[in-house]
């Protein structure tokens, strides 16, 4: 109840100095840390990635080292997922006016790969919110599950049974 109350106050607080904006796609930066806060809301993202000469290569041959280990040990199944953050998407890109490079790398990496590829889908804000902490960039609950099926459709296919969480 008191962690509660002290983010309420956090909120009120912040917007003397912050404009407030309904708008989660809008990113005001938080003071002057890599933070970025979504619109108003309680949600927080790292800086988003940016061009940085030596990336391209860095993913590449990261994808390179991957598929020399599946082939060096060809009676292990090598699986790559990758939980995408907020930060690798382009979905802040129009309404801040800005160009991001996350999407891209991602890209290039998993299409490098020559093992089987899967990652969370953050198709929008929303899905963010369903599938991570407000100002953690780790998992919740419903993301450890999401990565979970993910995983398992990933090296069993869609026919393989899905435990289902109870209470």
């Amino acid at each position: 109840t008191l962690v509660t109350y002290k983010k309420k106050m956090d909120q009120i607080t912040k917007t003397l100095f912050v404009p407030i904006n309904d708008d989660d796609y809008i990113l005001n930066k938080v003071g002057d840390s890599s933070l970025l806060q979504l619109g108003n809301s309680n949600y927080v993202i790292l800086e988003l990635m940016t061009e940085v000469e030596g990336y391209e290569e860095r993913y590449l041959q990261k994808a390179k080292d991957i598929n020399k280990l599946a082939k060096d040990y060809p009676d292990i199944g090598v699986y790559v997922y990758k939980p995408i953050q907020a930060r690798e998407t382009n979905m802040f890109d129009e309404k801040n006016q800005i160009k991001t490079y996350g999407r891209q790398y991602n890209d290039l990496f998993k299409n490098a790969l020559e093992v089987p590829y899967a990652e969370l889908q953050l198709n929008n804000i929303n899905d963010y919110k369903r599938f991570y902490y407000a100002q953690d960039h780790h998992w919740n609950y419903e993301g450890s599950y999401q990565g979970y099926c993910d995983i398992i459709n990933l090296i069993f296919g869609s026919y393989e049974y899905i435990l289902t969480p109870t209470s």
